[in-house]
């Protein structure tokens, strides 16, 4: 009997380290392809408008941004900015922004203080991808880890493990269009430890 309870154990271990696999290469061709499509896109656009800023971008695309104040942002999600397809408009949660732009001037954190452009267009950058992408696309709406979400009982921010992979995607092409070194997911964790630690 205990032999084969060990035996069950050890398929059960086996098809979940199989499964465990599957799902991480999953993942990984989802980020590819998000990449991927986004630096396309960017290379489409660099081509038709050259490289403008993110400024001049979005006067080119003709979408609104729009300032809001943390009260006036969901409080479900901790995020730096929306866009409202219906409006055509990117509503920048400027509290957020603010409160990043501080902690990164007052430790001088680097190689954030060393940026080729601001953290606001970084954000604005983030959401004009929402604007240009194609929502029809089939790896779009697939979830990877992860999203900060606002505990309303706690207060507290943590990471929910559902990112689309638009999300990987907007990433890739903020980075692309504001020129940085380094992934704009820093700035989602600085966020979460600002709020987390109640800065």
């Amino acid at each position: 009997m205990l032999k084969g309870s060990f035996t069950d154990e050890m398929c059960a271990l086996e098809r979940f380290t199989t499964a465990r696999k599957w799902e991480i290469e999953r993942k990984k061709e989802f980020t590819i392809s998000a990449k991927a499509y986004a630096q396309s896109l960017h290379q489409s656009l660099v081509q038709r408008y050259g490289n403008v800023t993110t400024s001049q971008l979005s006067c080119i695309l003709k979408v609104n941004i729009v300032s809001q104040t943390d009260s006036e942002a969901s409080r479900q999600y901790v995020h730096f900015a929306d866009y409202d397809p219906k409006l055509q408009t990117i509503l920048v949660n400027e509290v957020f922004v603010e409160r990043v732009v501080q902690c990164i001037a007052r430790y001088s954190l680097i190689p954030l203080v060393s940026m080729p452009t601001s953290f606001r267009d970084v954000v604005i950058a983030h959401e004009l991808f929402h604007f240009l992408e194609n929502p029809d696309r089939q790896w779009a709406k697939r979830y990877l880890p992860s999203w900060c979400k606002r505990n309303h009982v706690t207060g507290r921010v943590g990471f929910v493990q559902q990112t689309m992979a638009s999300e990987v995607a907007a990433m890739h092409f903020s980075k692309l269009q504001t020129k940085i070194t380094f992934s704009p997911c820093v700035f989602e964790q600085l966020l979460v430890q600002l709020i987390s630690n109640g800065v």
